[in-house]
């Protein structure tokens, strides 16, 4: 990584219980201190809604065409696709380190198999998963028929997995040219000791100058909506932790990317940063992992109508369709630790006649059911006699996953 110019000073990857790879402190570390800082020359990265076809590095594995109709995780797989091939074959390559040590598979619901799928009753993931590999098949299918040299399916569907996983996005910043600050500088220090122009107007000039390079670099990017998607060698190596404040930022003038720790950490204990606001669904739909006392998981209730009629059965699928017609909301309710979301609230208080006691009652009764769904596939399971090593991984992920759906139906409930 050191001769790459990535600066890791105080960290170095690491294997913690059960096999996690992570990065750890190799010495402690103050707040506010930098952890890592990578050159964006290392990064796998897309700019803006249409980034540039790079046809030098793909021009056999999809078309121009196909390419700009990809979605962002898309590009960044075949672009990843594209590292792993220079690896592959020998080529020369500046991330053949980091693409030696990328993840050969993911434990996600993906590899599941559909009746395993089906046995983690909650019907949020199955859908969820369900959609996922029909739009992959279809992107795959696409860049398949486009393509002298494609990528199989399943290396494709890997390449997805490891951009969703790992990619983080954010406003695109243009890095600030160093050396034409300084050659400024050097400008206004010559004009005002040989008296080139008046030294107010050398000033002037330079400031303008200045606020036309910040003002290209970070201010019009944020007018015009540009965003990036990054894969960043190394920073991906850092595990999620909810209650990190750590994230990574662009330091336009070192022309890298950097992740400064927002607490301390004692010598050889994991570092992690925040991947956002996730859910316990998504953590393990794209990440293969279920957080603990996750306080941003929901419970998804796909199909009101049918958790409505197990105790109001002459409401009808038209009732609820209306009343949903009146509000904002989308069409799936959710529990939070916190209650069931406002319009799922204001439909069901509705449906029971504006009672908002009978509706509060109601509500109880829905999280409860679904409490027992849950509990019924943490009890689920038996002898382990004849299953695979990915089965038995299955298993246990959809039982800590239920887990934690007991406990936010448990704060509902009360």
């Amino acid at each position: 990584a050191k001769e790459n110019g990535v600066e890791t000073g105080v960290l170095e990857l690491s294997t913690f219980d059960g096999g996690l790879r992570g990065m750890k402190a190799r010495k402690a570390i103050e707040s506010g201190q930098d952890l890592i800082a990578v050159p964006e020359s290392l990064v796998v990265r897309i700019i803006g809604d249409s980034p540039t076809y790079p046809s030098k590095t793909l021009q056999d594995v999809v078309s121009r065409d196909v390419w700009k109709q990809l979605p962002w995780y898309a590009q960044l797989a075949l672009l990843l696709i594209a590292e792993q091939h220079k690896v592959a074959v020998g080529e020369e390559c500046q991330r053949d380190e980091w693409v030696k040590a990328l993840p050969k598979s993911l434990p996600t619901p993906l590899h599941w198999a559909d009746d395993q799928l089906m046995d983690i009753k909650y019907q949020g993931i199955v859908n969820s998963v369900r959609t996922q590999k029909s739009k992959w098949r279809s992107l795959h299918a696409s860049i398949k028929s486009s393509s002298s040299r494609p990528p199989s399916e399943s290396e494709f569907f890997h390449a997805c997995e490891l951009a969703r996983s790992r990619a983080f996005s954010g406003d695109y910043t243009a890095p600030l040219p160093k050396e034409q600050f300084f050659l400024l500088g050097l400008l206004i220090a010559c004009s005002e000791q040989f008296n080139l122009m008046p030294g107010g107007t050398a000033f002037f000039g330079g400031a303008l100058v200045v606020a036309a390079l910040f003002g290209q670099s970070l201010i019009l990017p944020k007018i015009l909506g540009i965003k990036h998607y990054v894969i960043s060698p190394y920073i991906d190596m850092i595990n999620h932790d909810t209650k990190e404040a750590s994230e990574v930022t662009y330091a336009p003038f070192q022309k890298s990317f950097v992740v400064v720790a927002s607490k301390g950490y004692q010598r050889d204990k994991q570092v992690y940063i925040s991947y956002g606001t996730r859910s316990n669904d998504q953590l393990l739909q794209y990440y293969g992992f279920v957080e603990k006392d996750n306080p941003n998981d929901v419970y998804q209730i796909t199909d009101l109508t049918a958790a409505v009629k197990q105790f109001l059965p002459d409401v009808s699928t038209d009732q609820v369709i209306l009343e949903r017609e009146k509000g904002e909301g989308g069409p799936v309710s959710f529990f939070t630790p916190k209650g069931l979301d406002a319009e799922t609230t204001r439909v069901i208080t509705a449906l029971c006649g504006g009672d908002s006691g009978k509706a509060s009652a109601l509500i109880q009764d829905i999280a409860k059911e679904e409490r027992d769904k849950m509990k019924s596939v943490v009890a689920a399971g038996g002898s382990d006699k004849g299953k695979t090593a990915k089965e038995k991984e299955a298993e246990a992920m959809m039982k800590t996953f239920a887990e934690e759906k007991v406990k936010l139906l448990d704060n509902v409930i009360g």
